[in-house]
């Protein structure tokens, strides 16, 4: 479910919002740019839907499927203990109460691969979406 669906369904929710730069895998991998952004039934708990557009979102989107399948709620996520250092391991910020909601993070919309890689390869984003 995106954040469009969710207000025109009348449910309460919340949007959780995370900037890549936030996670200390992606400083490690030198691809600071990106957002993890969720939806969760603020009555039940449950995610209604995610949009990940982050260094290895294709392997995080599966984690947040899973739990949407199971109804496992957001807190489970939250409170999980991560590997560190994971992309993974945002979901526990991620789902954090008021996380850094008055944190100004820098921000950017241009996710252009960063030329000044010693390796070359620019940045590896992958966007992901999960919901209803």
């Amino acid at each position: 479910m995106t954040e469009t669906m969710a207000a025109a369904s009348g449910r309460p929710y919340e949007v959780k919002r995370l900037q890549t730069v936030a996670i200390p895998k992606a400083k490690v991998l030198g691809e600071t740019h990106g957002l993890l952004k969720a939806i969760v039934d603020t009555e039940t708990g449950l995610i209604l839907g995610a949009t990940l557009f982050c260094p290895e979102a294709h392997e995080l989107i599966n984690l947040l499927k899973l739990a949407m399948d199971h109804q496992i709620p957001a807190e489970a996520l939250r409170t999980q203990i991560f590997t560190h250092p994971t992309i993974a391991e945002a979901l526990n910020d991620l789902f954090a109460p008021n996380y850094r909601t008055s944190l100004s993070l820098p921000y950017t919309k241009s996710f252009a691969p960063d030329p000044s890689r010693r390796d070359g390869s620019g940045a590896k984003l992958f966007l992901c979406q999960c919901g209803d």
